[in-house]
């Protein structure tokens, strides 16, 4: 503040609400600097290029801050009136936070001294209704605050809806001596004959349903899906907009937990039940659909390359799925806790079932593996609970963690050779499997990952085992990869690693006949 005071002694004089020295500075002809109509006129981007703003800048809120009462009030208008102009309302002053910003005669002044348009009306608003404070409505609508009819309706809703009856009074009394009801009546009538006869598949009635991104390559993404077309809760993604190509269905675009969602937005999207998509789409970006919970039916258009990761997890109410051949990567996750989900086609090239990309898909009963399938993921299958046939294609070399765990239903399980390893839990706890046959070439068997399969009564080990884990931890018994199978009885070859283990561990075992 004593730099300050060096360059612009007027302004100094005015925070100290000195009237002698201000009439002494100004005869003399004393103005405020050019610094000082910036420090408080500008946004801080814009004064900061002057000199050395941020010190300066602290210094004056916090001698506003110091002051109150009717000499904050003087100040504040006696620097609006020698800057010439309303002072930029910085969220640094604090007052919109502040219970003296709701007293009215700092009310008024603020709305005097302030640029209106960055004050935070809305919070402001929220306020003086949910308080009840008409005279703070009333010095609002004097500044103009109330000059729009959509508004001033808005409040009044807002007001009877909340039960504020000296507000929702003033306000509809309000209404009644300054509105021109038939102006309003004809002007909403225009508008919503516009609505009516738009062209729902024009560029202004289409960017009013749906968020986009132009791309890279000059296509477009879809960003957000805003609203349907009327009360429809089937939604149309276009394939063109004006001359642009839509080809990517982008993050969040339809998930009910994308962020700063109105209301309304938010309900919309937990509500369609129908979604159509053009066949422009290449991509599926993540988490796209997730938790849209009331989507019963949706395409995924021939010439989709990616979808990405939970991009349809929780959409609960589908019942059926096609993924194209065309697709050629399945993000993790992006089927997870689709409950309702009973049959799902899967393009005859995908390579890999990515970690939890059908977990906890309730209903589904069966599904066909691709035949160039290479790798199934952890938790891929995990509680897929009416699961009851398996056929695991011969490209798979390893079955990861808890691939198939809390299968319940799971009944029969077929392996091709070229099977090496099956790690830790792949099924535990699949309470209905009765029989397996492990394929030669089968080398390692991870820790309990046959436990708690209650029905298990044969399982038909191959020569070329080599390693079996148990689940040790301290002060507990070692667990057997065959742990809580009360039915079992192996089926092992003479002299084979496997029968070594089934006697080291107490496991019931028969020897089988060599080929």
């Amino acid at each position: 503040m004593i730099e300050l005071y060096k360059e612009d002694p007027l302004y100094l004089a005015v925070m100290h609400n000195d009237i002698p020295k201000i009439k002494s500075l100004k005869n003399k002809g004393f103005t405020l600097s050019e610094f000082v109509v910036k420090l408080l006129t500008c946004p801080v981007g814009g004064a900061a290029k002057v000199g050395e703003f941020t010190l300066p800048w602290y210094g004056h809120i916090k001698a506003v801050k110091g002051l109150s009462g009717q000499k904050l009030i003087d100040v504040l208008h006696r620097l609006t009136e020698e800057l010439g102009e309303k002072m930029y309302c910085s969220s640094a002053y604090d007052w919109e936070y502040s219970k003296r910003f709701y007293e009215p005669e700092l009310f008024a002044c603020v709305l005097d001294c302030f640029d209106n348009r960055k004050i935070q009306k809305k919070k402001v608003w929220t306020f003086i209704i949910e308080n009840d404070r008409v005279e703070l409505m009333a010095i609002a609508a004097e500044h103009g605050w109330l000059k729009m009819p959509k508004k001033r309706d808005e409040l009044i809703e807002q007001a009877s809806r909340l039960g504020k009856t000296e507000c929702l009074a003033w306000l509809l009394d309000f209404k009644e001596k300054t509105a021109d009801l038939a102006k309003e009546k004809e002007k909403a009538e225009k508008k919503l004959m516009r609505e009516l006869n738009a062209d729902p598949n024009s560029v202004s009635e289409i960017k009013k349903r749906f968020g986009f991104n132009k791309k890279e390559d000059g296509t477009l993404a879809v960003t957000s899906c805003k609203r349907g077309l009327g009360s429809s809760l089937e939604v149309t993604v276009p394939e063109k907009v004006g001359k642009d190509t839509v080809t990517e269905i982008g993050t969040y675009a339809f998930s009910t937990f994308a962020g700063r969602l109105t209301k309304e937005c938010n309900e919309f999207r937990h509500n369609i039940e129908k979604v159509r998509l053009p066949d422009t789409i290449k991509a599926i970006r993540s988490n796209a659909f997730s938790h849209c919970v009331s989507i019963k039916e949706i395409n995924i258009p021939d010439g989709v390359e990616v979808i990405e990761e939970r991009a349809f997890s929780m959409c609960r109410s589908v019942k059926e799925m096609t993924v194209p051949d065309s697709v050629k990567s399945v993000g993790k996750s992006a089927f997870a806790y689709c409950r309702a989900l009973e049959r799902i086609k899967l393009p005859k090239s995908l390579e890999q079932i990515p970690g939890g990309t059908f977990a906890d898909c309730i209903m589904l009963e069966r599904i066909q593996l691709p035949e160039k399938l290479k790798e199934i993921g952890r938790y891929a299958f995990n509680r897929c609970l009416a699961l009851k046939e398996i056929d695991i294609p011969k490209g798979v070399e390893i079955l990861r963690t808890y691939s198939y765990n809390h299968c319940y239903a799971l009944e029969k399980a077929v392996f091709h050779e070229g099977l090496k390893k099956l790690e830790k839990n792949v099924f535990e706890c699949c309470k209905s499997l009765k029989e397996v046959v492990l394929p030669e070439g089968l080398e390692e068997i991870g820790h309990l990952t046959f436990a708690g399969c209650l029905s298990l009564e044969k399982i038909y080990l191959p020569r070329s085992l080599r390693k079996m884990q148990n689940y040790t931890v301290n002060t507990v018994t070692p667990q057997s990869v065959f742990d809580n199978c009360p039915k079992l009885t192996a089926m092992v070859y003479k002299g084979s690693y496997s029968e070594k283990y089934c006697k080291r561990n107490n496991i019931p075992y028969e020897i089988r006949e060599e080929n």
